[in-house]
């Protein structure tokens, strides 16, 4: 049974760093700071507004 365990547990793992590497193939990721400027969002409080952006359903 624990082998059993072992197992599945060994082969999500393998799945989840595969579909993790082919996301970040495939998609631009950016730091708070290179979102926010993206977004032209300034000041210090930059992370409050991105998530109150989002909150509000910003882009949907």
């Amino acid at each position: 049974m624990n082998d059993e365990l072992e197992s599945t547990r060994s082969v999500l793992e393998r799945r989840f760093l595969e579909q993790k590497a082919e996301f970040i193939k495939n998609h631009t990721l950016l730091s708070l700071s290179e979102f926010a400027d993206k977004l032209r969002i300034k000041g210090k409080k930059r992370s409050r507004s991105i998530y109150r952006l989002r909150k509000e359903g910003f882009g949907s």
